[in-house]
């Protein structure tokens, strides 16, 4: 496993008879997101009431990208960069998912559901908007000026 940086290996594997071959792509996390990681990990497996073995323990160190693209194509440093960038857009759905209640779509037709969805992002971008406005917002309106401590 890697110490700083990046690494590949070249992998294959058998899933439900197909054969996969590719490259496993993986980085060292940092010690807060590791922990952070293992944490989750016990917390979950608490919860199952099971253990969490001393490997998966140690693969939490690290993120881990499995492709089929070549090197010529995508280097290892852009392959993980791109999830980097893709994991930001999952946790954006993920946060207007919650905001919006977009678990579920009440409609069946596709029109309507693609309307409903377009309307409901278009609401979750409008209280985004607002509220990035919100924190420079003073009810009295205008900064208070630096004072002393009043103790």
């Amino acid at each position: 496993m890697p110490k700083r940086g990046v690494q590949e290996w070249a992998v294959s594997f058998t899933h439900d008879g197909q054969r996969y071959t590719g490259r496993l792509c993986a980085i060292r996390k940092n010690a807060v997101a590791t922990e952070r990681a293992r944490e989750k990990m016990r917390r979950e497996a608490r919860k199952k009431q099971k253990q969490v073995s001393e490997e998966a323990l140690k693969l939490a160190e690290f993120v881990m990208v499995f492709t089929t693209l070549r090197s010529k194509e995508l280097s290892t440093r852009d392959v993980l960069e791109l999830y980097r960038v893709r994991w930001q857009i999952e946790l954006r759905f993920k946060h207007l998912k919650s905001l919006l209640g977009l678990g579920c779509l009440p409609k069946y037709d596709d029109a309507s559901c693609r309307a409903w969805i377009q309307a409901k992002l278009l609401c979750g971008l409008l209280i985004e908007r607002l509220m990035r406005r919100a924190k420079f917002f003073f009810p009295w309106g205008y900064r208070l000026p630096a004072t002393k401590s009043l103790a």
